[in-house]
């Protein structure tokens, strides 16, 4: 994707150069395809490009700027395309130094044709096209006040920045405010430079919709958030971070909005992913995917919103997942850990229809689902399934609890090999369970007397547990079933079986 910005021939049409320290060029152009290039050399550089009819319509332009400069530069370049701009190309390239500033502004009622990007793509593509292209590049760290604007009724716009230098914390792409259509890519860092403590936003909101918004940083400490909010509609949102610790992604995606698509992939350890997909938005998916250990993922799609997925996939160890959807109905949560120790929870409270699932393989692992105040909800813990390293897990589903009820719910656990602990709570009507502890010894049922849960109250409950010793030698079942249903109409099976 790098060609896109000024390589080849475009920096044989620079017009302006300079070779001294604290050079300033300033190209004003009012008119269509226009072109103004500007090339500087040396340190505390400033180019300033502006292409503007005042009014009229700017169609088929091309800025760029090109800074080589080594030291703590400052240097500063920016472009205007504004106001009923399209079909227009910027492109800044600041090639060393630290501290450089690149601003690029494309905004109030510009863009608005079919913009297809790709390796062979020209400046005379981008003209034909009608949407506005905006590219950054720059390699050194520190840099301040790295953006581009393509907001304000713009449509079918393309935007990215790629930045090889840590440091940088002040990038962002904006294609916000009943804007369409329009594409951002953030880079920070390759596979051969990585890069560390960069910071990214990019926002696509306010009555915005069909957008794109891409951001990759490789290796350690980095911040990455994309804000798709307000009413914001068929949203996409992708945030990578590879081969490093403790980095932070954060999607919004929220207050009205629906039919938006968020993406976390988090490699290596100690990161931080979070989604929010709340207040009446729908229709919703998020997905966050972490390798490593002690990884924390977070999905919230509450307050009136319905119809979402949500998915959290996590390998290693000492992870914790968390889904929230309260006050919203016919969601689904997916939360699956693979190793040891790990933590999940997932609430679904004030809902109907609701699916909740949790995977986990290893030891030591916690899951909990709660469903309070939710009908006809689907609930299920996996634990240790065909791995003989497992046991010593704890799960819990809760559906009600003492003030609350909830109804024509079903709830299903299984566990495999030893010493693990299933708990169940189940208040209202019609609810059915489902508890498994097999291949194992020392598994636990929880209810009556000191412990709590293994409890249906209400009416018309069905209860159903199967526990099986797994050691190969004995007769005896050294399991636990406790239970305890209150109220009219219920069933209880409990099925305990040794290997002899």
């Amino acid at each position: 994707m790098k060609k896109v910005l000024l390589t080849g021939t475009a920096l044989l049409a620079f017009a302006a150069a300079g070779f001294a320290q604290t050079n300033t060029a300033t190209t004003n152009q009012n008119g269509d395809k226009q072109t103004a290039s500007q090339t500087q050399t040396g340190n505390y550089l400033k180019s300033t490009i502006t292409q503007d009819k005042q009014g009229g319509t700017n169609v088929g332009n091309y800025a760029g700027t090109l800074q080589t400069s080594t030291g703590a530069a400052g240097n500063e370049a920016v472009i205007n395309q504004n106001l009923n701009s399209k079909s227009n190309r910027a492109a800044v390239t600041q090639s060393g130094g630290t501290g450089n500033k690149g601003t690029i502004t494309q905004s109030n009622n510009s863009g608005g044709g079919e913009l297809q990007v790709g390796s062979g793509t020209t400046p005379a593509d981008v003209k034909a096209a009608g949407g506005n292209w905006s590219g950054i590049l720059q390699q050194g760290s520190n840099n301040t006040n790295t953006y581009i604007i393509q907001g304000n009724n713009a449509s079918k716009n393309f935007g990215e920045i790629y930045q090889y230098g840590s440091a940088n914390r002040q990038t962002s792409i904006d294609q916000s405010d009943n804007s369409n259509g329009n594409t951002a890519k953030v880079n920070q860092g390759t596979s051969n430079a990585p890069i560390t403590n960069g910071r990214v936003q990019v926002s696509q909101q306010g009555n915005s919709q069909d957008n794109e918004a891409y951001v990759t940083q490789l290796t350690s400490s980095n911040d990455a958030t994309v804000i798709q909010n307000d009413n914001s509609r068929a949203n996409k949102a992708t945030i990578n971070q590879t081969g490093g610790i403790e980095s932070t992604a954060k999607v919004e995606q929220r207050y009205g909005s629906s039919g938006n698509t968020a993406t976390v992939t988090q490699q290596e350890s100690s990161n931080t992913g979070t989604v929010e997909q709340n207040e009446n938005s729908h229709g919703n998916t998020a997905d966050i995917t972490q390798k490593g250990y002690g990884g924390v993922a977070t999905i919230k799609q509450n307050t009136n919103s319905a119809g979402n997925k949500a998915s959290i996939m996590q390998g290693g160890a000492f992870n914790q997942g968390a889904i929230n959807q309260t006050n919203a109905s016919g969601n689904r949560a997916d939360i699956n850990q693979k190793g040891y120790e790990n933590v999940a929870a997932i609430n679904q409270t004030k809902a109907a229809g609701n699916v909740a699932a949790v995977n986990q393989n290893g030891n030591y692992n916690t899951a909990t689902i709660t469903e309070n105040y939710a009908d006809n909800g689907k609930a299920t813990i996996n634990q240790s399934l065909v791995r003989p390293e497992g046991g010593s897990n704890t799960a819990e589903i809760l559906q009600g609890d003492g003030s609350t009820h909830s109804s024509g719910n079903k709830a299903t656990i299984n566990q495999d090999f030893s010493k693990n602990t299933a708990k169940l709570q189940q208040v209202g009507v019609e609810n059915t369970a489902d508890l498994s502890q097999m291949m194992g010894d020392f598994n636990v049922i929880k209810g009556l007397g000191d412990s709590p849960y293994a409890l249906q109250q209400g009416n018309n409950n069905m209860l159903k547990v199967t526990q099986t010793s797994g050691d190969g030698t004995s007769s005896y079942v050294p399991n636990t079933a406790n239970v305890s249903q209150i109220g009219n109409g219920n069933m209880t099976t409990i099925r305990q079986m040794g290997v002899n």
